[in-house]
């Protein structure tokens, strides 16, 4: 749900459907996922949630829904971690349309935003981690990624 911050930045009710992940069959409602101690790649032990009624061609005409909410929490101990939005054809994550990627002890403490496409890294954006909320070793933060014509709106 939208926080106090929501109407500065004009915000309304969140009104319309909500999508939830299709199941994934090696996990169980009971079961909680966690990370791998040590990945090489950004695929390997991820946590993938597919969103299939999620239409990107009505999002870029303005039309369906276009909001996507991630609860998360990250350990006070965690380095970094990202999280990806790609396409379903994103080929091993080759292509990813967002990286969120909060990087706590690297020049004190930075989000690094980005794309990748077809292998090639974009030119990140940098931002002082510092101008967020607090999200390394909290209870829970949320991270709400609003898909727009020219991109992505983050709020967290």
């Amino acid at each position: 749900p939208p926080h106090d911050f929501s109407k500065s930045m004009e915000m309304s009710k969140v009104t319309g459907k909500q999508l939830f992940p299709q199941a994934t069959p090696s996990l169980s409602p009971d079961t909680a996922w966690s990370p791998p101690e040590d990945s090489t790649a950004p695929d390997e032990g991820c946590l993938e949630l597919e969103l299939s009624s999620f239409k990107a061609d009505d999002v870029a005409k303005g039309n369906g829904n276009n909001t996507v909410a991630i609860k998360f929490s990250a350990p006070q101990e965690s380095k970094r971690f990202s999280i990806n939005i790609a396409a379903p054809d994103h080929d091993n994550y080759y292509s990813v349309l967002m990286h969120f990627n909060p990087r706590q002890f690297e020049k004190g403490g930075q989000v690094v935003l980005n794309n990748k496409i077809s292998g090639t890294w974009g030119q990140g954006i940098n931002i002082p981690l510092s101008t967020f909320p607090l999200m390394f070793g909290e209870t829970s933060s949320t991270l709400i990624v609003q898909i727009n014509g020219d991109g992505f709106d983050i709020f967290l």
